[in-house]
């Protein structure tokens, strides 16, 4: 810091090297583009005589000039003064508030027990995208008998509450009993659930849980659990601001680029997963249909589930809503409810 005065301030780059450094009458020349001190310093330090020129240029735009100093077989220095507009201090613990905090992780190894496969596709490739490893579990017998054999494998488990052959919770209460009757140090488990419903975390925790992460995933609430019980492998923390995307609305049109960066996957995996869902979602839409013609509220409020979470994780905002307001007229068994009315919202909302 050169100067501080009327709300700017003057700072000095400076940058040097020990190297041959650059005789007197050849400075100058270095500033054009494409030169070099002699033919020879390409061939033995490679380069092609642009990068300085191109600093030069850049710093020019910024009302700077880049200034070097040097001397043969002792070193070169350059350097350059810019000024710029002193911050409110405030404005900066605004734009903290702003902030995510990402982390990468390495040789953590999740056990994530969850039988839609396109949920299971999902959380794997979030997860890879933080270098952690994953093996999934289709049902709770599954993510027993792996964890029994493999207790020493994983740092975590995310447990779906709702599965088919063995639900979350029956699966849960096996572990812990497991743990205990062989000492083993009680791993994290944390409730996977498209169930919201208030009351729920602490009741999930009670039996056994550490924590709790809603369907659909949110990435800066996955991220603090990740920290909370994998802190000890964390190797890089990132600061970034506007990473968060807004929520999709309504009245906007789905962008497959802002979903798969506020999921932190690729946009050609996103895409896949979107096609494999509704592919899938027409169908499931006939079923739904035909379990209502039967008043067979229990397979219908299974179906409403399950593609509720999917559609939830996807960002597919529109649908998810639409399939929360079913999902509750399917829990209260209600036949008089305009069932078709929101079956034809429901196709109009997937074309």
């Amino acid at each position: 810091l050169l100067s501080q005065k009327d709300g700017m301030a003057t700072v000095k780059f400076t940058i040097k090297d020990t190297g041959i450094g650059i005789a007197k009458e050849k400075q100058k020349d270095i500033f054009k583009a494409f030169s070099q001190e002699s033919k020879s310093t390409s061939t033995n330090y490679g380069g092609t005589g642009l990068g300085i020129s191109i600093a030069d240029e850049l710093l020019k735009l910024y009302g700077g000039e880049l200034k070097l100093h040097s001397e043969p077989n002792i070193g070169t220095e350059f350097y350059f003064t810019l000024e710029f507009e002193i911050c409110n201090t405030k404005d900066l613990k605004e734009d903290k508030k702003q902030e995510i905090n990402l982390c990468t992780f390495t040789d953590a190894h999740i056990l994530v027990a969850e039988d839609n496969l396109i949920n299971q596709e999902l959380i794997k490739n979030i997860l890879k995208g933080k270098n952690i490893k994953t093996t999934l579990a289709n049902n709770g017998e599954e993510v027993i008998e792996i964890y029994k054999n493999n207790s020493d494998l994983f740092n975590m488990i995310f447990m779906d509450i709702n599965m088919p052959v063995m639900g979350g919770l029956d699966a849960l209460e096996s572990i812990r009993v497991y743990e205990k009757k062989t000492k083993l140090i009680p791993i994290p488990i944390i409730a996977l659930t498209a169930n919201t419903i208030k009351g729920d975390k602490e009741k999930y925790m009670k039996l056994g849980m550490n924590d709790y992460l809603a369907k659909p995933i949110a990435i800066d609430i996955l991220d603090s659990i990740l920290q909370k019980y994998l802190c000890h492998r964390c190797i890089n923390r990132i600061s970034q601001s506007d990473t968060k995307t807004q929520q999709i609305s309504h009245h906007s049109s789905y962008n497959i680029q802002k979903v798969a960066k506020e999921l932190e996957i690729e946009p050609s995996l996103a895409k896949k997963l979107l096609d494999t869902f509704f592919n899938k979602f027409n169908n499931q839409i006939n079923e739904m249909k035909e379990a209502l013609e039967q008043k067979d509220f229990e397979t219908l409020n299974t179906l409403l589930h399950t593609a509720k979470g999917t559609s939830g994780n996807l960002r597919l905002t529109s649908i998810e809503e639409l399939l929360c307001t079913l999902e509750i007229y399917s829990n209260k068994k209600d036949i008089n409810f305009q069932w078709n009315t929101h079956f034809e919202l429901l196709n109009k909302y997937t074309q």
